[in-house]
């Protein structure tokens, strides 16, 4: 987990992946252009940004455990 203000820049994404790693990286803030066509060219990681992340709970909100 890193903080970072601003948008996520393709720099950061490179950093966070090895070779073989398969992954998704969530920011609460957005993808710089590059950044985006990164992830929209690198099957191996999915990027979602603080929008996707509301969304997606909210849509799946009623089947998520009382844990969370």
């Amino acid at each position: 987990m890193k903080s970072q203000d601003g948008d996520i820049k393709e720099t950061t994404i490179q950093g966070a992946m090895r070779e073989g790693d398969y992954g998704l990286f969530v920011s609460l803030s957005n993808y710089t252009k590059n950044a985006q066509k990164y992830l929209d060219n690198t099957p191996i990681i999915r990027g979602i940004n603080g929008t996707e992340l509301v969304d997606l709970i909210l849509k799946y909100y009623d089947e998520l455990s009382e844990k969370l």
